[in-house]
C-alpha cells in the first residue's frame, strides 16, 4: 500500500513540475510583459504543489495511513478514490519528523515554511510583491526545495532508475535568478570540497558556471551540470610540447602541462590544478585588460595569503 500511493503521488508531483520548468524557461534576460505575471503565478502554483506531493510522497513511503489529516480514519479504498483529507503541506514536516527519524535542518523548515506562506497569500489575492524578477527568485526557491528533497529522501529510498531532476539546472540555466539561488545552495552543500585554484577552471564549458571542486584525484567537476573533467587529459591538452605532463610537487596530481614548446627549449611547467610552476607560468589577459601574475585566481591568493598571515 505504502509504495501503490507514493509512487502515485511521485509521479503526479513530476507531472506538475516539468510544466513548470516548460513556463520558467521563456525567462531567461527577456523583457517582462503585463501578461508574464499570469504564467509566472502559474509556474509558482504548479511548483508549490509538485513540492506539497513530494512531502506526501515520502509520508505515504513511511505509512500509508498517515497520508491522511487524521490518520484513524484512513481508508485504503478511500484513498484508492481520492477520497478523503490529507495532511495540510503546512503539517508535512512536522509528520515526516514524528513518524520517522529523519530530522529536518532549519533551512529547509523555514523554506518551506516560506513557500507556504506566499502560495496562501497569491491563492487569496492578497500577494503584492509580484515583481518579475523577485518572482522569479521566489519560484526558483521552491524549485530548489524540490530537487535538494527529491535528491536526499526519494531518490535512493525509490531506487529510482535515474534522477529525474538531472536535467532541470541545464534546462534553466540561462535564468540568472535561478542559477543565483541553485549555486547557492550547490555551493554551500560542496564547501568542504577542494576547489581548483587556477584560470584554467574559470568557466564550464557546458553551463559557463564557475563552479568546479576536485571530486577525487583525477577528476574535476562542474558541480551545477555534473560535467567531470579528466585532470591529465585536460593538462595533456594545455600542453604546448607533444601533450607532455608531469605530476605537480605540490599538489600531487598528473596535473603539470609544459609551457615549453619544443625540447629545444628550456622546460617550464604549470599546473592546471593549484597553479604551482616552473621556470615560467602561464599569463592569462584579464577583461580589464591586465595581465595576471601567473595562473592563479586572485581570490584563492588572497585567501592563501590570509592563511599564511
Amino acid at each position: 500500500m505504502e509504495t501503490e500511493i507514493s509512487l502515485k503521488l511521485l509521479n503526479n508531483a513530476f507531472d506538475l513540475l516539468f510544466p513548470c520548468i516548460d513556463l520558467l524557461r521563456k525567462f531567461d534576460g527577456k523583457t517582462f510583459l503585463n501578461s508574464d505575471e499570469r504564467e509566472l503565478k502559474t509556474a509558482f502554483v504548479l511548483a508549490t504543489i509538485a513540492v506539497e506531493l513530494l512531502l506526501k510522497t515520502k509520508i505515504a513511503s513511511i505509512h500509508w495511513t498517515q497520508i491522511v489529516q487524521n490518520p484513524t480514519t484512513a481508508d485504503k479504498q478511500k484513498i484508492r478514490k481520492g477520497d478523503f483529507k490529507s495532511v495540510k503541506f503546512g503539517d508535512c514536516i512536522g509528520r515526516i519528523e514524528r513518524i520517522s527519524s529523519i530530522k529536518f535542518a532549519n533551512k529547509i523548515k523555514k523554506d518551506i515554511e516560506k513557500i507556504g506562506n506566499i502560495r496562501n497569500k497569491l491563492f487569496h489575492f492578497q500577494y503584492d510583491d509580484t515583481n518579475p524578477n523577485k518572482f522569479i527568485t521566489t519560484i526558483s526557491l521552491v524549485l530548489d526545495v524540490f530537487i535538494e528533497f527529491y535528491r536526499n529522501y526519494i531518490l535512493n529510498d525509490y531506487y529510482e532508475d535515474k534522477d529525474r531532476t538531472e536535467q532541470i539546472d541545464g534546462d534553466l540555466k540561462n535564468v540568472k535568478d535561478y542559477v543565483a539561488v541553485r549555486l547557492a545552495t550547490l555551493k554551500e552543500k560542496y564547501k568542504a570540497f577542494d576547489k581548483p585554484k587556477t584560470y584554467y577552471f574559470i568557466e564550464c564549458i557546458n553551463c559557463w558556471q564557475d563552479a568546479f571542486i576536485l571530486e577525487d584525484a583525477y577528476t574535476v567537476k562542474c558541480i551545477f551540470c555534473s560535467t567531470t573533467t579528466d585532470i591529465k587529459e585536460m593538462a595533456e591538452s594545455y600542453s604546448n610540447c607533444q601533450n607532455k605532463i608531469k605530476t605537480c610537487p605540490e599538489c600531487m596530481r598528473e596535473s603539470m602541462a609544459a609551457i615549453h614548446s619544443s625540447e629545444a627549449e628550456e622546460e617550464a611547467w604549470d599546473c592546471i590544478i593549484c597553479g604551482h610552476y616552473i621556470k615560467q607560468p602561464q599569463i592569462w589577459q584579464m577583461a580589464n585588460g591586465i595581465s595576471s601574475l601567473d595562473s592563479v585566481r586572485e581570490e584563492f591568493r588572497l585567501h592563501n595569503d590570509d592563511k599564511a598571515s
